[in-house]
């Protein structure tokens, strides 16, 4: 699987069981949800590092035609924090997994950006000092400057539990989901809306539904994101990838030791 390939599919995973059954419960709202900015309830500044949060997540084509496509296993993890030009900044990772056992295959970003990007703004990635990135072959190169909207497709999913990244976004007080993963269930999850700040191009966006949840450290209890694609002015492709957490944990190291 080609870095380029994982940013046209957004390859994702299987759906979270609990004793074999999948937990999405979604209810109505009533009027007593208070309409707080979801920053009220989450901790104020990044993780710190050794923070990383694993998801599931499965993929398919909604328009022209409805398709499934493959599953992965996505992890966000926070590896290192150092000074750059006199700027705070942090390494971050994403490790995407196809498979298990001895027939998976692993495909990894790991990038430099400023603290105060990461935390504020909704294009975390503009100023970027460097990345790198290990393909499912054992290559690794260098992220390219030019590159920073696929930096931004990769990791914004993930990343939509920040201020910066839902400063645009609106609580939809109709949809509340109960997620199961590893340490429980995540009960009255609420979901924020919105659209990516940075498309691809002129005639390819992507929008969101983003659960948050107070107890999770880092990450959401779940991510919908859809992108259209089009051509003439017309959509020509539409396709969701809803990413659900499994596991968070506070040991994670980097598996690009050497790449700094």
């Amino acid at each position: 699987m080609s870095f380029h390939r994982q940013i046209a599919s957004f390859r994702c995973a299987m759906a979270v069981k609990t004793n074999g059954a999948v937990v999405r419960t979604v209810a109505v709202v009533m009027a007593l949800v208070p309409l707080v900015a979801v920053s009220e309830d989450r901790p104020r500044e990044l993780p710190k590092d050794g923070a990383w949060a694993r998801y599931f997540a499965e993929s398919e084509m909604l328009a022209p035609e409805k398709r499934k496509f493959g599953s992965t296993t996505v992890l966000l993890s926070f590896v290192g924090t150092v000074d750059d030009g006199g700027e705070k900044c942090r390494w971050i990772e994403r490790k995407e997994t196809v498979g298990v056992g001895d027939d998976s295959k692993s495909e990894i970003i790991k990038v430099l950006v400023p603290e105060k990007d990461l935390w504020e703004s909704d294009v975390p990635f503009e100023h970027f000092r460097r990345g790198w990135v290990l393909r499912v072959n054992g290559q690794i190169s260098e992220v390219q400057k030019s590159q920073q909207v696929v930096l931004h497709l990769n990791f914004a999913p993930l990343l939509l539990w920040t201020p910066g990244m839902l400063k645009d976004s609106k609580l939809d007080p109709d949809q509340v989901m109960d997620v199961a993963f590893q340490k429980g269930l995540l009960k009255g999850a609420q979901s924020r809306t919105g659209k990516l700040a940075l498309p691809i191009n002129d005639y390819d966006f992507s929008k969101y539904a983003a659960w948050q949840h107070p107890d999770l450290p880092i990450g959401c209890a779940e991510v919908h994101m859809t992108r259209e694609f089009f051509r003439n002015g017309k959509k020509s492709r539409e396709s969701l990838t809803v990413f659900r957490i499994q596991e968070t944990g506070a040991d994670a190291k980097s598996s690009l030791p050497d790449q700094n």
